[in-house]
């Protein structure tokens, strides 16, 4: 009955970028706490992909700890679940609806206020 979002991130943007993409990093930043605003709400199913470039199991899980992450994480180790929903930045965020079909997709400056748009799906 609910729509499932999806959010595609790269763990090491918040940190990694601070200095030298700080625009990208903030965006990163914002999709996480937004993210866990939404799932604290409970209105919408929220899964996160962590994407598998220079990450792996232990990466994901301290940045799941040291941000509190209030909903789950995946690792896409392999990338697959990057190419099937065709991400190629970093965040995105998929829309699902309950069937299970593509609604929305944000990316790029569309994520700023992507729990309004997620709320209203």
């Amino acid at each position: 009955r609910r729509s499932t979002a999806l959010v595609f991130f790269v763990p090491w943007c918040e940190g990694y970028l601070k200095d030298s993409q700080p625009e990208a990093s903030a965006q990163c930043r914002s999709v996480r706490e937004q993210a866990d605003d939404l799932a604290a709400k409970g209105r919408v199913r929220l899964v996160g992909v962590a994407s598998g470039l220079w990450t792996n199991r232990a990466d994901v899980e301290a940045y799941k700890t040291k941000n509190r992450v209030a909903f789950p994480v995946a690792l896409d180790s392999s990338g697959d679940l990057f190419r099937a929903f065709r991400v190629t930045r970093s965040p995105t965020v998929v829309i699902l609806g309950p069937n299970g079909r593509e609604r929305r997709r944000l990316t790029g400056v569309d994520v700023g206020d992507f729990s309004r748009v997620v709320a209203r799906s």
